[in-house]
């Protein structure tokens, strides 16, 4: 037994909730100083180019937004809490390799956000694995398609079965919550208050809002 008659589970128990509150208390603190920085640095603006999930791909004129990755020239931001930006501020929002990480619900929230912020006749990018591709390359045992992919998204180990890259392209060794194929995602966002999705593929966007990451598995 330890101090105060606490079992040394309790006691392990009670120094976890401390750590899960400071954790809590710093989340909340950033999440603050970083949401007021966005919204002044946003204030009164308009035409802005958002980069969500922009990880270390962060883009000199675009406004680049990432949840993990504290790092220069980018905003430390959970948009799960919504954006402090005006509605009909935003041109483009650019989300690759971003949606997979919430889950449905979260993702409907998150494309309604969008739509809110988007201008008339603005525009959003969204670069997903395809679900669709994956099954029917597995259903159709396609070698040519999966043994190029045995180390997608940086897998360390080789991913030496079919199941295996699949279970990489729809979990990211955990990480991802859902997993997309363009029927969903159409529905999802024409429900979000899209007016228009189309099927896109790597780097065939304009010029002015190329900014597609060039990883060789991102085609996949």
């Amino acid at each position: 037994m330890l101090a105060m008659g606490l079992s040394r589970g309790t006691w392990n128990r009670l120094r976890d909730v401390r750590a899960s509150l400071r954790g809590l208390r710093n989340y909340a603190l950033k999440q603050a100083f970083q949401g007021r920085a966005l919204a002044n640095f946003c204030h009164g603006k308009s035409g802005l180019l958002l980069n969500i999930g922009c990880g270390p791909l962060t883009k000199a004129g675009w406004i680049n937004i990432d949840y993990e990755s504290n790092v220069a020239n980018s905003f430390y931001f959970d948009v799960r809490n919504g954006l402090p930006l005006a509605n009909g501020s935003v041109k483009h929002i650019h989300a690759e390799h971003f949606l997979g990480y919430l889950d449905y619900d979260e993702a409907l929230q998150f494309l309604r956000e969008c739509s809110r912020m988007l201008e008339t006749g603005g525009t959003m990018r969204i670069i997903v694995p395809d679900l669709e591709k994956y099954i029917r390359a597995y259903a159709a045992g396609d070698a040519t398609f999966f043994n190029p992919l045995r180390h997608l998204g940086g897998a360390v180990k080789p991913l030496t079965t079919k199941a295996m890259v699949c279970n990489q392209t729809c979990r990211m060794g955990g990480a991802y919550k859902f997993s997309w194929d363009f029927e969903t995602l159409e529905q999802a966002a024409l429900s979000c208050g899209f007016s228009q999705v189309v099927r896109s593929k790597i780097n065939d966007a304009p010029p002015d809002l190329a900014i597609d990451g060039q990883d060789w598995w991102r085609s996949a």
